[in-house]
């Protein structure tokens, strides 16, 4: 597209040989030196619409570089008077960045801003997409629930599936019903004395179908956990069963801890996202969450909501993932001390429901995926923590 609005260049700092700007037909590009650090900016204007607040934007980039070079992009607002009022990164998606945004009521313009630095000769060319003012559009809101129950201690798993059945039947009848709701990990055989020989099932088993039919009984999206077996593999598995009655998704434990990979377990290969209709989510088990690449890796991903099926971590492990990725977790323990705790968490680390401590059950909430949190007094002024965290991401000093 045609580059609209008003645009101007900018030198961010001094340096001995200054950045070149360059604005064609259809794109601009910044051209940076050899001497060392040096940064410069392009920014574009745009009046807002007051009819149609909701903004939505795309720019594809190039960036070529013989040293460490970055690109970061944001939409800034402004008064009428031009005082800044808040200000996002855009989201950046391998050479795109984009943006969806409903602007603050008392905005009067917005400018996009593209800030490029180098440390040695880089030249980035961006390439405006496209640049929409659309009406509001609904926010998608969904139920998720966690569930929490005793651990039987017998020697029967099916003591275990009845009362997954019997949750998953009063959290139908609940009147803020469950969109989506996650079992502990290994559900199925969690507690059970003496199961070695019958708590390894496969994903067709009838355990697992007798599951998926429930699910479809209550309408729900269901995250069941199991020892699973395929192809005399051993696994730790968390499915997504639809409310349909049919599984649509697998994650398998990626981090297994000693005493699994003693007894022969295999470890999942991949961290995945799972697209649904409400959403993305990802799904981590238990020991994953000690590792904080791994909710990064689901949140560069594009995961909204992380479920995490857990035999038991300390509440302060699941807050400190969700504040520093700023992404809703759904956790699914054992019992509610505070180190196994079944609870729903927001994006600044808030528990905002839990299972009462020592009872079988469930909890709801309501999540708004839609509702911008602002955090002040990060490295973007008010800015939206979702996209602030892997926009100032260093990767290449962390030695991985």
């Amino acid at each position: 597209m045609s580059l609209n609005g008003e645009w101007s260049s900018n030198t961010i700092g001094s340096f001995d040989v200054a950045p070149q700007f360059y604005k064609g037909e259809n794109f601009v590009s910044i051209e940076l030196g050899d001497t060392g650090y040096s940064a410069g900016q392009w920014m574009v204007k745009i009046k807002k619409d007051k009819m149609n607040p909701l903004i939505k934007a795309s720019f594809k980039h190039e960036i070529i570089s013989d040293s460490e070079a970055k690109l970061i992009c944001a939409l800034v607002q402004y008064d009428c008077s031009g005082n800044e009022i808040c200000g996002d990164y855009l989201n950046v998606h391998d050479d795109y960045l984009n943006i969806s945004l409903e602007l603050r009521e008392n905005a009067d313009y917005i400018v996009f801003e593209f800030l490029f630095y180098s440390f040695g000769k880089a030249q980035v060319k961006i390439y405006p997409e496209n640049i929409e003012c659309k009406e509001k559009e609904i926010h998608r809101k969904v139920n998720v629930a966690t569930t929490c129950f005793k651990r039987k201690f017998t020697n029967d798993c099916n003591d275990n599936l009845t009362e997954i059945l019997s949750i998953l039947d009063a959290a139908s009848k609940d009147e803020n019903k469950p969109d989506i709701i996650l079992f502990t990990e290994t559900a199925y055989d969690r507690g059970i004395v003496s199961c070695e020989d019958h708590k390894w099932i496969t994903d067709d088993s009838v355990p697992v179908k007798r599951v998926c039919e429930k699910a479809k009984e209550v309408k729900m999206y269901v995250i069941f956990s199991f020892h699973e077996i395929e192809n005399k593999r051993k696994y730790n598995t968390d499915i997504i069963i639809s409310p349909e009655g049919e599984i649509i998704g697998k994650y398998r434990k990626t981090h297994l801890i000693y005493n699994e990979l003693k007894a022969g377990m295999v470890p999942g290969e991949e961290l995945k996202v799972f697209d649904l209709p409400f959403g993305k989510i990802g799904i981590l088990v238990c020991w994953d969450q000690w590792f904080p690449d791994a909710t990064r890796e689901l949140v560069r991903k594009g995961a909204e909501i992380i479920f995490v099926s857990t035999a038991g971590n300390p509440e302060c492990v699941y807050k400190a993932r969700a504040y520093e990725n700023w992404v809703y977790l759904v956790v699914a323990g054992t019992t509610n001390d505070g180190h196994m705790p079944s609870c729903i968490i927001n994006q600044r680390g808030d528990i905002i429901a839990k299972v009462s401590d020592g009872e079988n059950g469930y909890a709801v909430s309501t999540i708004d995926l839609d509702e911008h949190k602002y955090l002040k007094y990060l490295s973007f002024e008010r800015g939206y923590g979702a996209n602030l965290y892997p926009v100032d991401r260093r990767p290449e000093l962390y030695g991985d």
